[in-house]
């Protein structure tokens, strides 16, 4: 059986992952993780800024149409921003 795409998958715990910023053409992103005890208080809240590679060029490119229709399925943070492309 598959695993459940990370990027998508319900989280039991209450955890989540939500797009903060992402560049028109997917070649950059950023996501941004919460992380919460069984509480209900926040443990941490994790972002990070990401592109893609394309290592035989050693540059960044954008993802393929099928991953950034994917990139779109992810909720979105309150904060969202456009991000510039990285594409030049």
């Amino acid at each position: 059986m598959p695993l459940p795409n990370p990027a998508i998958a319900p989280r039991p715990s209450g955890d989540s992952a939500e797009t903060s910023g992402l560049a028109e053409d997917g070649s950059r992103f950023r996501v941004r993780n919460e992380f919460w005890r069984a509480d209900r208080t926040l443990a941490a809240r994790v972002t990070r800024t990401g592109g893609w590679l394309d290592p035989a060029a050693r540059k960044l490119v954008a993802p393929s149409p099928a991953m950034l229709a994917v990139m779109h399925t992810v909720e979105l943070t309150d904060d969202f921003e456009t991000l510039l492309s990285s594409i030049r």
